[in-house]
C-alpha cells in the first residue's frame, strides 16, 4: 500500500532538495575560484542525490531550481538577460539530462522495491510448500 504524504513530508523534502542544490551551488562556486569551468557538473551529483532521497518530484524541482542558478550566476551574461544561443542550447540540454537521469533512478527503485515483494513473497510460497511436505511425509510413514 503507497504511503500517503503529508504536507511536512512535502516540506522536508523540499528543504532537503533545496539543501543539495545550495551545496551545488557553492561546489560550481569553488570550482570557479579555482579555474575549473565545469559549473553543470557540480549540479548533476545534488540532482541524483535530491531524486534519490527525496523521489522524482524533488529531484525534478531541483533541476529546475539547478538551471535558474546556471542561467542566474553562472551563464554570461550575468543575471536573468538573455543568453546566446549556445548557452540557452547547454541549459536546455542539461535540464532535459536531469530530468532523464530523475526519471531513470525513479524507475530503477520502484523496480528495486516491487522485486524485493516479489521475493518476499516468493520465499513465504517456497516454506509452504515445504512445510506441506513435510506433513505430506510424516504423515505416509
Amino acid at each position: 500500500m503507497p504511503k500517503q504524504n503529508t504536507p511536512s513530508d512535502l516540506t522536508l523534502r523540499l528543504a532537503g532538495a533545496g539543501l543539495l542544490v545550495g551545496v551545488g551551488a557553492v561546489a560550481a562556486f569553488v570550482m570557479l575560484m579555482f579555474g575549473i569551468d565545469a559549473e553543470f557538473q557540480a549540479f548533476v551529483p545534488s540532482i541524483v542525490l535530491a531524486c534519490l532521497a527525496f523521489g522524482f518530484t524533488a529531484g525534478a524541482i531541483a533541476s529546475a531550481v539547478s538551471s535558474l542558478l546556471l542561467w542566474y550566476y553562472f551563464v554570461p551574461p550575468p543575471g536573468f538577460a538573455l543568453p546566446t544561443f549556445g548557452e540557452t542550447t547547454h541549459l536546455l540540454a542539461f535540464l532535459a539530462v536531469a530530468l532523464f537521469l530523475c526519471r531513470v533512478l525513479t524507475r530503477q527503485q520502484r523496480t528495486n522495491e516491487e522485486l524485493a515483494q516479489e521475493n518476499f513473497e516468493l520465499g513465504y510460497k517456497n516454506f509452504l510448500l515445504r512445510e506441506i511436505r513435510s506433513r505430506l511425509g510424516s504423515s505416509r510413514g
